[in-house]
């Protein structure tokens, strides 16, 4: 069908105006990631990293990928582990980093006759995200306990609940916090960066049908 201008229009209005609430501490800014509340989070990781077979270790992997990859609990339980990378991220163990080919809006596809789809031909063949050093060594060392995980859900083998365990952790940190707050960090930070809404919106979205379960 015809795509019109309303639906991008929308979102980016939609997304300026929650940043506006963010911006002015409005509680019905619920979605958004604070600045402080992030440096909380992101200090809680690097603590947890220290103890790499830990439980929490393994969360805090997961907390780290939710903020950068733009994915809630949910979601990134489902990354494949995998060197071949496709519409959605993988984690490569061997390069330690996650890989996608590079996002487009809903109906850029590549099925179209070769003069129609040459401006859709992106500039790169993938997108990736290098892992710092310790979150890189948390996954491989839960890899290397359990070398046939196919998701990064997978590398859970611990009696505790992964979604418990989370849980706990972020109300420690403040009783609002849920990865589906910290997924829409990402969104966030490349309007901050760039202004451009739109922009924010393709880099953040997700082409898979995995909701965002409330985590």
């Amino acid at each position: 069908g015809v795509q019109t201008c309303a639906l991008p229009i929308f979102a980016a209005r939609t997304l300026i105006f929650r940043l506006g609430l963010a911006l002015h501490h409005l509680p019905s800014a619920w979605t958004t990631l604070l600045e402080h509340e992030e440096i909380a989070v992101r200090q809680w990781i690097a603590r947890a990293a220290v103890c790499p077979d830990s439980p929490k270790a393994l969360v805090g992997a997961y907390l780290y990928v939710a903020l950068e990859a733009g994915r809630t609990l949910h979601q990134v339980m489902h990354i494949a582990v995998s060197e071949v990378f496709g519409a959605d991220w993988a984690w490569n163990a061997s390069m330690g980093k996650l890989h996608r080919q590079p996002p487009r809006r809903q109906g850029w596809t590549l099925d179209k006759p070769k003069e129609q789809r040459q401006w859709l031909i992106p500039d790169g063949d993938s997108q990736t995200l290098p892992l710092p050093h310790d979150i890189q060594h948390v996954l491989s060392a839960a890899f290397a306990r359990h070398p046939q995980a196919s998701t990064l859900g997978d590398l859970w083998q611990f009696s505790e609940s992964v979604v418990g365990c989370t849980r706990s952790v972020l109300r420690t940190l403040n009783l609002r916090l849920s990865t589906t707050i910290l997924a829409c960090a990402l969104g966030d930070r490349v309007f901050h960066a760039t202004g451009d809404a739109s922009l924010s919106a393709l880099i953040a979205s997700s082409p898979s049908k995995i909701g965002r379960a409330h985590v």
